[in-house]
């Protein structure tokens, strides 16, 4: 073949010119490619800090564009100062408009930008410390986030691109990608951990990819082999990420959560309760319907279940100081109310994250094989060590629902009470004037709380209310009316309390969907509630029920709300006629205190079963794991092993024996296809036959070579060394061409088909 058609042959394979006229290596633009991958990914793993996806755009444009101006600043041929900073311009040009286009004069920011750019993110880190991840944004986080990208898009483009230090130029993605790890365990943590990890590899595979062709364009060989290593690297790059991900699933189990309620102190008696369910500046994240739990009672009488209750407001977020002791059996009695209907229950979590048990109000007795903490004042069942409930944990509780039909004489109350009777400093006095507004004509403090409830039913429940840019949260939502639970609630508690009455935030679920046939409650995402708490002396603790389409059955007496709850296409579900009955259970105790003030005898209650916990991984599932993690570690090893016999033959250290096994390796390619030597044929002859055959005219100067190898006088000169792989690459390119994907995955395993009847032809 003449020089010409050799230098041709690259060509085909599909590349471009550069602007200066030198040919790109083959796939010259995937490193450009996979880079925007890589920040988008890196953008993607935001997803464990924020809950929904309203901020994506915001965060990742600005990075693309970055990423776009460099590249149109490489093909423009602008020096290594110029490009970076026309980027820069334009990164931060898109960030502000689209973070924060308020404070953008013709497009453009301005001091004021920047001014509230520090505004927004002091205000916001400042809630951060106070809520759990995921918590939906907040506009400091967005603009942060957002700008942090753009950095990493510009270090990283250009330490690519023009500084050729590809692996340095990653550092910025993994360390933003560790930074978010180090603050939360989201819900999105395996899919982000698998998208940026597969971006990271598919990124280092096609740098090492292209310069790896680089070299071979440069030098006249044939590139199939780059591409080669590129599908064999992905394909490791595949198997990998699966396998991981398999690990993940098979060893801990983990599933998506909705709401994490993780705890942020490392002293168990002395905990921070907080939630970003509660923080009323944010928007309300997209709701899910992933099963959290289920609750198996006989009971079929809705009840909310009941994780805690925030009493202490800051910053515009809910939480609570409390101060837990471990429990077993029974608990500390939470109400003093003559009638109460009591319940078992079994609850298993399937799904639910952080360290609440949920329960129907008031628990007075839990089961569980896994050590549990309860706060009396708020009567919160927790886990006592970690700070995830185990998925799969079951355990069983028996609550004493009081029966506020029938009030009682007085009920005291603890330190708890001060502090849902405090203010927090800097609320607008609108709250209050609106209070004394609702409840002036109203006689008496249930009364009042009627007023202030039905009153603001009349708003519209609405998941897309955001008060974040509000200086007070709480008065621009009273202007509105529009909101969601959490806002509702948190009005309801805030007016509360300025009109003298001790309030507090209860964080839950509403009761779910009940099956009669199995006398199960399932319990989803979209479940999750907040309502407001008031301390009423002849009642105790009463849940109030100010968000519309929301109803706890329990209170109706008081408050008069029928029970309602999201029925999963947006609006209020009915009382199903299964769950308004009465209890099928039997009816509540009656007051049997004698006259003298004694209490009577109480019959013995039987102790609650301990519910058994599957605590490991199913068996099947770990044979799954191991089956498939020998059977890829046996084909890569495979893989490995054939393709590095290959090497030793082919490019063997001793140059004499090269010609020898490149003829091997080309005769062993057309064996795929049963091209195979008849027994007298010798190596001249095959090679003519196959020129018949296929149209190789390389193979009859490649026997040559080989035969002078083998049976020369003299060792082959380097020259001829390197003319024998030539022949050979240019062969082997046409031979596999022809192949089928299984006859590639064949070759790549060793799994030639049978020579029956065939012996090695001689040289000659």
């Amino acid at each position: 073949m003449s020089p010409s058609r050799s230098a041709a042959a690259p060509e085909a394979v599909g590349t471009a010119r550069a602007e200066n006229g030198e040919r790109r290596p083959p796939g010259w633009w995937l490193p450009e490619v996979t880079l925007m991958m890589l920040t988008a990914a890196t953008a993607l793993s935001f997803s464990r800090l924020f809950s929904g996806w309203d901020w994506l755009p915001a965060v990742l444009l600005p990075a693309l564009i970055v990423h776009a101006s460099e590249s149109i600043g490489r093909r423009l041929r602008l020096s290594v100062w110029i490009a970076p900073l026309l980027s820069a311009i334009a990164g931060l040009v898109a960030w502000a408009n689209l973070t924060l286009p308020e404070t953008v004069v013709a497009g453009l920011p301005t001091g004021e930008t920047v001014s509230r750019f520090v505004e927004l993110t002091g205000e916001s880190f400042d809630s951060f410390r106070q809520l759990v991840a995921p918590a939906p944004a907040q506009p400091g986080f967005i603009a942060a986030a957002s700008l942090v990208l753009v950095v990493v898009a510009l270090y990283s483009d250009t330490a690519v691109h023009r500084g050729n230090v590809p692996v340095q130029a990653v550092t910025t993605h993994v360390g933003v990608f560790i930074f978010g790890a180090t603050l939360a365990r989201g819900p999105a943590q395996v899919f982000s951990a698998v998208v940026f990890t597969a971006a990271l590899g598919a990124h280092l595979l096609a740098v090492r990819t292209v310069n790896n062709g680089r070299g071979r364009w440069r030098s006249g060989e044939r590139s199939s082999g780059t591409w080669a290593a590129a599908r064999l690297g992905a394909g490791v790059l595949v198997v990998a990420v699966l396998a991981g991900t398999l690990a993940h699933l098979a060893f801990t189990q983990d599933r998506t959560p909705v709401i994490d309620l993780t705890d942020l102190s490392s002293d168990r008696a002395d905990r921070q309760v907080l939630s970003p369910l509660v923080s009323i500046t944010d928007q309300l994240g997209p709701q899910s319907d992933d099963v959290m739990f289920t609750v198996e009672t006989a009971e079929d009488r809705p009840s909310y279940w009941r994780l805690t209750a925030l009493d202490t407001f800051e910053s515009n977020v809910w939480s609570s100081t409390t101060a837990f002791e471990d429990v077993s059996g029974e608990l500390p009695d939470v109400t003093t109310l003559p009638t109460r209907n009591q319940i078992d229950q079994t609850v298993a979590i399937d799904g639910l994250a952080g360290i609440w048990m949920p329960a129907a109000s008031d628990p007075i007795e839990v089961a569980s094989e896994i050590p549990v903490s309860f706060d009396e004042p708020s009567a919160t069942l927790i886990i006592a060590e970690g700070d995830e409930l185990p998925q799969g944990m079951t355990y069983a509780v028996r609550s004493a629902i009081p029966d506020v039909a029938s009030p009682g004489k007085e009920v005291p109350g603890g330190d708890e009470i001060e502090a849902a009777r405090a203010l927090p400093e800097g609320l607008s006095p609108e709250v209050s004037e609106e209070a004394q507004r609702i409840t002036g004509g109203a006689a008496g403090d249930v009364a009042k709380l009627q007023a202030l409830q039905n009153d603001l039913r009349q708003g519209e429940y609405d998941t897309s209310a955001d008060y974040r840019g509000s200086v007070d949260p709480t008065a621009s939502f009273l202007r509105q009316r529009r909101g969601f639970c959490t806002q509702y609630a948190s009005a309801f508690v805030l007016m509360a309390r300025s009109i003298g009455l001790p309030s507090r935030m209860g964080v839950g679920f509403t009761p779910g969907n009940y099956d009669a046939a199995n006398r199960t409650w399932t319990v989803t995402g979209r479940q999750a509630h907040a309502w407001p708490e008031v301390f009423l002396s002849e009642y105790g603790w009463v849940a109030f029920e100010p968000t519309p389409g929301r109803g706890n059955p329990v209170t109706e007496p008081v408050t008069g709300v029928p029970f309602e709850q999201d029925s999963g296409d947006g609006s209020p579900e009915p009382v199903a006629p299964a769950t308004t009955a009465p209890p099928t259970t039997a009816p509540p105790t009656p007051d049997n205190t004698p006259a003298d003030g004694t209490t009577p005898a109480q019959p013995e209650q039987q102790p609650l079963p301990m519910p058994e916990t599957p605590t490991s991984t199913p068996w099947w599932l770990l044979g799954l794991f191991a089956a498939f993690a020998l059977g890829a570690g046996a084909v890569a090893g495979r893989v490995a092993w054939v393709r590095n016999a290959r090497q030793r033959r082919y490019r063997p250290e001793d140059p004499a024996r090269v010609p020898a096994g490149a003829w091997t390796e080309v005769t062993d390619r057309l064996a795929m296809r049963r091209r195979d030597p008849r027994p007298s044929e010798t190596a001249a002859e095959f090679a003519r036959r196959m020129e018949g055959e296929t149209g190789l005219a390389t193979l009859r100067p490649l026997s040559e070579l080989a035969a002078a190898g083998a049976f020369g006088d003299r060792a082959p000169e380097d020259t001829q060394a390197e003319e024998a792989r030539r022949l050979a690459d240019q062969a082997s390119e046409t031979v596999s061409s022809e192949w089928s994907r299984a006859e590639r995955i064949r070759w790549s395993l060793g799994m030639a088909p049978r020579r029956s009847g065939r012996r090695r032809h001689s040289q000659g």
